[in-house]
């Protein structure tokens, strides 16, 4: 009985999801001139990366490429100091898996939608699996994916977002059955979407076989020795990063907040990751809080992107508050059993994952979609019985918060 009334609610859910894309689709992105609706009021309506992809695939058939035929290629080109397009470029850019897919699929009308629909339907499946595995009978996690606002707008396009969050779920779901060898077929395809993922889900299934007593201890002794390099590979692995980094700032100005504070602190003092980085984490997490600048793109062209990413703060926030109680538990207070439950192993890959948009020079909340409807997963983990009243309490307060940053606008209307 609860098998057939989870998949009811997985056909719903899914439907509702469909209905949303092609809606959106429509509604916004159907005649649009780039990023632009086609009327003008909106902005930020895709991911600028998909028109870059779908350039890069028309560009596929040319022996030799012209950087000036596309401004996106271009300046792709320049930040690699490189004169023509080839395949380690378009690797160490994670530009080859997105591109090969819109090159691929050029010639299929709505190929991007139904491409995304086919995997975030597949990843509604692996979710089913992992809580059966977890032998949970709420259905958290399929609302989460269904409906989160950043599912439907990363779905009009191609782009890594959607592809990787299906490998990462892949991945859990067989790390959970410990078929550890099947594992590897989620990591290798991973290396051509987005290779930093392929590296995460490598360490997490190393953590797992390894026969360690203690492997707290080892993870957070890592974790300090991690921090204490930081400054060093920012100079060395991490370079081209922070270059880009500083022209932005030449460009934009010095700034004066705490994310530029943060980043200098971990570009040159050791240790000062172990902080600035989860730092970091709240920073991806509730941005582009806090200043929201829904016309951010002229007076009356609303930004849609930041609209997006607003919506998904408010249904998130409370899976956000509990993943901070968990992290403090797991790098500050330790303990054996953060190994023995499987909750505990999809909070660390979560964690771990983090890590690595922790050290990116630039906030960007996109970089880690792959994780957030997996999130949702930690609220498993509590005993309690008053989560939905937490999740309400939570949830209220970020919408106050959202409310006194929107004042500014509602003054000039």
């Amino acid at each position: 009985m609860i098998i057939n009334k989870r998949s009811l609610i997985f056909l719903v859910l899914f439907v509702i999801y469909i209905s949303l894309v092609v809606a959106y689709y429509y509604a916004f992105v159907d005649g649009s001139n780039a990023d632009i609706s086609k009327n003008g009021n909106f902005s930020r309506i895709v991911i600028p990366d998909i028109i870059l992809y779908r350039e890069l695939a028309q560009l596929f058939g040319s022996e030799s490429i012209d950087p000036s035929l596309s401004w996106r290629v271009s300046s792709q080109l320049a930040l690699s100091n490189i004169n023509e397009i080839n395949p380690l470029f378009l690797a160490t850019r994670n530009l080859l898996g997105p591109s090969f897919l819109a090159y691929f699929m050029r010639d299929i009308r709505f190929g991007d939608l139904i491409f995304n629909i086919i995997l975030i339907g597949s990843t509604g499946i692996l979710f089913i699996k992992i809580l059966s595995v977890l032998d949970i009978r709420s259905n958290i996690p399929l609302w989460v994916l269904f409906l989160n606002p950043e599912t439907i707008y990363y779905s009009q396009g191609f782009l890594k977002e959607i592809p990787c969050l299906f490998l990462t779920a892949l991945f859990i779901y067989l790390l959970l059955k410990k078929k550890y060898l099947s594992c590897l077929l989620p990591v290798v395809l991973a290396i051509a979407i987005r290779y930093q993922i392929a590296f995460v889900l490598m360490v997490v299934l190393c953590l797992e076989m390894t026969p360690l007593r203690h492997k707290y201890k080892y993870f957070q002794f890592s974790l300090l020795i991690f921090s204490a390099l930081l400054p060093l590979l920012y100079r060395t692995v991490f370079q081209r990063a922070v270059q880009g980094y500083y022209i932005y700032r030449a460009e934009s100005g010095p700034g004066s907040g705490i994310g530029a504070v943060i980043a200098y602190f971990q570009f040159n003092f050791p240790f000062f990751g172990y902080i600035g980085i989860p730092i970091r984490f709240f920073q991806t997490m509730i941005e582009p809080f806090p200043d929201v600048q829904l016309f951010s793109d002229g007076a009356g062209v609303v930004n849609v992107y930041y609209c997006v990413l607003s919506a998904s703060m408010l249904m998130m926030s409370y899976f956000y508050a509990l993943f901070f109680k968990y992290f403090f538990k797991i790098t500050i207070r330790g303990g054996d059993q953060n190994w023995s439950f499987h909750i505990s192993k999809i909070i660390i890959l979560i964690y771990i994952y983090l890590l690595l948009v922790g050290v990116n020079t630039f906030i960007s909340h996109r970089f880690m979609y792959a994780v957030v409807p997996l999130m949702s997963f930690i609220v498993f983990a509590e005993k309690r019985k008053d989560n939905l009243f937490s999740y309400v309490v939570i949830s209220a307060g970020t919408i106050s918060i959202y409310l006194m940053n929107m004042w500014k606008y509602l003054l000039t209307v």
